[in-house]
C-alpha cells in the first residue's frame, strides 16, 4: 500500500466533531425528499386512474403522465462535495453518512488524504460493497 492509498479496513473511530448537528438535518432532508417523491408518484398514479375512470385521459396525456411516474421512480439523487485539496470533504462525508457506523469510511486524518475522485453509491437492491476504479 502506498503512502497515499486509503486504508479502507481501518476501524478508527470517528471523533466527536458535532457530526450529529450536521447529520440530523441532512438525513431528515433526504428522508423528506424520498417521502415527497413517493407521495408525488402515488398522486400521479391516482390522477391517471381518476382521469381514466372519467374518460378524460387521452393517449398523449397518458403517455406524459406515465413518463413522469417512471422518471420519479428512476431518478437518483446526486450530492457532490467539491473543494480545494485538504479542506475537509472526506471528514464531512464521514460525519454525514457514516457517523452512526462508528468508524471512518473515507480517510480523514492528518497526513491521510483522498488523492483521487471517489464515488460512493447506495442502492437498496445491491448488497453493501466497495469498488475502486
Amino acid at each position: 500500500m502506498s503512502e497515499h492509498s486509503p486504508d479502507l479496513t481501518s476501524t478508527m473511530p470517528i471523533e466527536s466533531t458535532g457530526s450529529d448537528a450536521v447529520q440530523e438535518p441532512f438525513v431528515r432532508s433526504l428522508d423528506a425528499l424520498g417521502v415527497w417523491r413517493a407521495t408525488l408518484e402515488e398522486r400521479v398514479r391516482d390522477l391517471v386512474r381518476f382521469l381514466r375512470e372519467q374518460g378524460l385521459l387521452d393517449e398523449a396525456a397518458g403517455n406524459l403522465l406515465d413518463s413522469l411516474r417512471e422518471r420519479l421512480a428512476g431518478e437518483k439523487l446526486v450530492v457532490a462535495f467539491v473543494a480545494e485539496f485538504s479542506r475537509g470533504k472526506s471528514e464531512l462525508i464521514n460525519a454525514i453518512f457514516f457517523a452512526d457506523a462508528g468508524r471512518r469510511i473515507m480517510p480523514a486524518s492528518p497526513g491521510r488524504t483522498t488523492m483521487c475522485p471517489v464515488e460512493l453509491g447506495w442502492d437498496p437492491e445491491d448488497p453493501p460493497g466497495l469498488s475502486l476504479f
